[in-house]
């Protein structure tokens, strides 16, 4: 999760829960794959109380990395390697 305090955002996915057991961890991220659930990427905004839903992804030990780099963009990373940014209108 990233939250942007100027202009009240947040990331975050719904993919598996952290553990912090590695082997348990791994065990789950296993089970979603097998069971073909996706991860989705959210944008959340805490004033409006308004979800976008930023992208939709199969693997389940992803983190897309997100990163606010000014105050109405924020860019992530998708599993390929590419950058992606998206502006808040």
């Amino acid at each position: 999760m990233t939250l942007n305090v100027e202009r009240g955002f947040i990331t975050y996915d719904d993919g598996p829960p952290w553990t912090g057991v590695h082997e348990l961890s791994k065990e789950i991220e296993d089970q979603w794959r097998q069971e073909r659930k996706e991860v989705h990427f959210f944008l959340y905004d805490l004033i409006n109380r308004k979800q976008t839903l930023l992208e939709t992804i199969d693997d389940p030990s992803w983190f897309f990395q997100p990163k606010w780099i000014s105050g109405i963009e924020l860019q992530y990373t998708m599993p390929s390697g590419e950058k992606k940014t998206y502006t808040i209108q």
